[in-house]
């Protein structure tokens, strides 16, 4: 799932670029369109994989604060 939000991402940028550039001619119109249509998934993608499977970090300094309680109360 994360390589279609990664995908959508890479086509986000692209068409952003082409959308928002500074001499665009109003036949591009369709730029920014796809800059929305493909940003909105990559979003979405990457929020709910996130919240599905939070990142390891987090384990991890679990793991630390648990065992620096443990330290502390070790006499």
């Amino acid at each position: 799932m994360l390589v279609i939000g990664l995908l959508s991402l890479i086509g986000a940028v692209s068409s952003g670029v082409f959308g928002f550039a500074a001499d665009v001619p109003p036949s591009w119109s369709w730029g920014k369109g796809l800059f929305v249509a493909f940003l909105v998934p990559a979003a979405v993608i990457f929020v709910s994989s996130t919240l599905r499977r939070p990142s390891p970090l987090w384990e991890m300094v679990d793991d630390v604060r648990t065992s620096r309680r443990r330290i502390r109360r070790a006499p």
